[in-house]
């Protein structure tokens, strides 16, 4: 070693930027999740709202968090009964039998909402310098909880299994049938993989303990984004 120099130690990495470096990993990769930001996947989902519960069946075409195509339809219905909801940025609106129609500003909110999440549960974005994690206290069955915070976006909890996969999520937000701001927690299970990048099978979401939201993936492809003329 030449006189003078003295060797540095490197920086070790703090306990958030190691969790996410684990949780990359196991999500498929900086690669994959690097080049396929965009998913598009058909299912079918229950939705529960004062007592009753309706099927429904779609494709769900999401370049989160803030572009996304949503088309679906009751389970058994012709597919001209499809509503198409669009989400571009700060504008939102829904496409029935052709005619345009803006949505609530309330629906917008917990639209934006919903697909920011849909940007958190790809991992990467946690590595964005606006993004502010803290390790929390452990959950009372043993995940690790992350707290993500971010400019004009909900704090929103992350859990993480021991195999470092994202299985819960948690944060405060708008109810738009109740025009409330309530604990919304979602629940993800199973896996479906496409190029490499691992995401879920099944979502099932709650409004505190009441259950409004339950979605199983039947094919999932991902892309490197979403083009379509409906999002212009």
């Amino acid at each position: 070693m030449a006189p003078g120099h003295q060797l540095i130690a490197p920086a070790s990495k703090t306990p958030e930027v190691a969790l996410v470096d684990r949780a990359v990993e196991a999500a498929g990769g900086e690669q994959a999740l690097k080049n396929y930001p965009a998913f598009t996947w058909t299912g079918e989902a229950n939705i529960y709202v004062q007592g009753k519960t309706t099927t429904i069946v779609g494709t769900w075409n999401l370049d989160p968090p803030d572009r996304a195509i949503v088309e679906t339809r009751p389970s058994g219905d012709p597919p001209e009964s499809t509503r198409t909801l669009v989400i571009n940025g700060r504008q939102g609106w829904a496409i029935v039998k052709n005619e345009r129609v803006q949505i609530s500003a309330e629906q917008l909110e917990g639209e934006r909402d919903a697909f920011y999440l849909y940007s958190l549960m790809r991992i990467l974005p946690l590595r964005d310098y606006a993004v502010k994690l803290e390790m929390q206290s452990k959950s009372s069955d043993g995940l690790d909880v992350l707290r993500v915070s971010r400019p004009e976006r909900p704090d929103v909890d992350l859990f993480f299994d021991a195999d470092n996969r994202l299985r819960r999520l948690s944060l405060e937000t708008l109810d738009p049938v109740t025009n409330t701001r309530r604990r919304q927690n979602v629940r993800l299970e199973g896996e479906t993989v496409s190029r490499g990048v691992r995401w879920f099978k099944q979502m099932s979401l709650t409004w505190e303990s009441e259950p409004y939201f339950d979605l199983t993936i039947s094919t999932l492809n991902v892309s490197p984004g979403l083009v379509d003329p409906r999002l212009r």
